[in-house]
């Protein structure tokens, strides 16, 4: 998996990158470590970029196995 940003993500998902967004579906995923900051002292820096962790990659092929999310 790729680095991402904010807006890329937001991008992704079909969705509007502002603060509700991204309080409603990448925070949650920071807080359970599917997601990682590259950048994790500087959690507002433009340059942040987002990693999904070996946890969050292990959940998405389990959903990909069990045909609840496209391949």
């Amino acid at each position: 998996m790729n680095a991402e940003g904010r807006n890329e993500i937001m991008a992704d998902i079909k969705l509007v990158n502002n603060v509700k967004n991204y309080n409603t579906y990448i925070a949650p995923l920071l807080a359970i470590n599917w997601l990682t900051m590259t950048i994790p002292d500087k959690p507002t820096s433009p340059k942040q970029q987002y990693l999904t962790t070996l946890k969050g990659r292990m959940v998405l092929k389990f959903l990909i196995m069990k045909g609840l999310l496209p391949h």
